[in-house]
This record gives C-alpha cells, structure tokens and sequence, in this order.
C-alpha cells in the first residue's frame, strides 16, 4: 500500500520563479483589493448613518482619534470573523479536493493509496491574519477618518455636511471594485480558453487513465 504525506518542500525562489508565480500573486491581490474595497464602502454608509452619534460624541468631549481608534476597531473584529471563516472554507475545501483527486483514481490505484491529514500550520495561520490586519488598516482607516470629519452643528441637526465628500469617496471605491472584478472576469475568461485549447490539442500519444509516479528508496 502507498501512502502518500502532503509535506513542505523548501525552495529556493529565482527570478524565474517570481515570473511563474506573479499572475498567482497579482490575482490574488486584486481578489483582496476588490473585497475590501466592498467591505471598505460597507463601513463608509455605516459611518455616514451615525454621524449624529459621532457628533454628540465629539461635542461632549471625546477626541477625535478615540472616534477613529473605535471604528478601526470595529473593522477588526469583522476583519478577525471574515479570517476565520475563510480559513474553515479553505481547510473544508482542501479536503473536498484531495477526496475528488482520490474519486479521480483508478479503482485498482485507488485502493491502494492512503491519504495522510494534513497538519495545521501555523505559519499559514499567522500570515493570512498579517494580511487581514494590514488591510483593516488601510481600508478601515479612511472610512473611520472620513465619518470624524463633521461638523459639530450640522451633525446635531442631523445633516450631513460632509456628504459631497463621501459621496465621492464611495463612488470611488465602486468603480474600483467593479474594475478590478472585470479584469478578474476576463482573465478567468481568458485561462479557460486557453485551458480548454490546450487539453484538446493532439499529443500524438494516449494521456488520459496514465498515472506517473516516481518513487525513492
């Protein structure tokens, strides 16, 4: 019976690695950017409803950077939620793929191998928090300095004097998340494409039901 152990591998990275690994890196990056420019305009409207709030704070002495520490830390606790989420769908996840590459088999392989759990790493742990932390910051941060930016007596009238501002401020952050989504969807679009030409390209030799394993003593 094989067992087969997921493990690290430490490699070195080359320019030439960087290459193959950037349009990885830079998807991944315009997937975050777009997420947390939706999560960044979410905060915005909710800052903006409770500027009546924020101005009776600021007028009966509360500091303007305690207003802002508040609402970066508001963004931290969604920020903490959204990260142990993602990493319960990321873990459920990589189990339904190793079950599907299993069902992928042949039977007479199938039977004969034995996938070891993988552990938990702490490392992976720890960097997707570094991440989400330092993205709460950035984009916690403008919201919460834009929502102090009142003024005492309009805020306690009820109106919104910075509203031309934030209107703008949203409207940008829309048009930055649909943006980014669209060339997401294109070169998603485009990898299909590409993928699809290449698996029906004629090898000259049977692939499919070919299983290759390298085994060292």
């Amino acid at each position: 019976r094989a067992v087969l152990q997921p493990q690290t591998t430490p490699t070195r990275l080359t320019l030439t690695s960087y290459a193959l690994l950037s349009p990885v890196f830079a998807a991944f990056g315009l997937v975050l950017v777009a997420a947390c420019a939706n999560a960044s305009n979410v905060m915005l409207a909710r800052a903006n409803a409770r500027h009546r709030e924020i101005g009776i704070r600021l007028s009966i002495g509360a500091s303007r950077g305690r207003i802002v520490r508040q609402l970066v830390t508001e963004g931290l606790v969604v920020t903490t939620l959204a990260g142990l989420v993602g990493l319960t769908l990321a873990a459920a996840l990589l189990r339904l793929a190793t079950y599907a590459f299993v069902v992928m088999l042949p039977p007479t392989v199938a039977a004969r191998v034995r996938f070891v759990p993988l552990d938990f790493d702490y490392r992976v742990f720890g960097f997707a928090f570094i991440v989400a932390g330092a993205a709460t910051l950035l984009f916690a941060l403008l919201p919460a300095l834009q929502a102090t930016r009142v003024s005492l007596t309009a805020a306690l009238r009820g109106q919104l004097s910075s509203g031309v501002s934030s209107a703008t401020l949203r409207k940008i952050l829309v048009t930055g998340q649909v943006a980014v989504s669209l060339l997401l969807l294109i070169v998603a679009a485009t990898l299909v494409r590409n993928g699809t030409a290449i698996q029906a390209t004629e090898l000259g030799l049977e692939t499919s039901r070919v299983i290759s394993v390298r085994p060292r003593g």
